[in-house]
């Protein structure tokens, strides 16, 4: 984890959403924004060293763990999207 423009990416990420989380439940969105990049960063530390340890287990290259990671970041996205249900907004009435 030596790379802190990789990390600073991840809690302005993590800031953003969080805050967007929190806006949309009508909470405070500084605060939804600190807890989005404290969970970002900290999601990354303790990825990083599972993600270690995984791999002088499995006696695997770190960027075979890092895919298969990946596939599992990128498909449980996928499954939140595709369970959460857009809002029903009203359609004007013709006149």
């Amino acid at each position: 984890m030596s790379d802190g423009n990789a990390l600073l990416t991840r809690a302005v990420s993590g800031g953003a959403a969080g805050a967007a989380v929190f806006k949309a439940r009508k909470q405070n969105m500084l605060f939804g924004a600190l807890v989005g990049a404290t969970a970002a960063v900290g999601a990354a530390y303790a990825t990083y060293y599972l993600r270690k340890r995984v791999s002088r287990y499995f006696n695997v290259s770190d960027r075979t763990v890092a895919l298969v990671e990946d596939g599992i970041a990128l498909s449980a996205g996928l499954i939140a999207i595709s369970m959460s249900k857009p809002e029903k907004v009203a359609e004007p009435a013709e006149a």
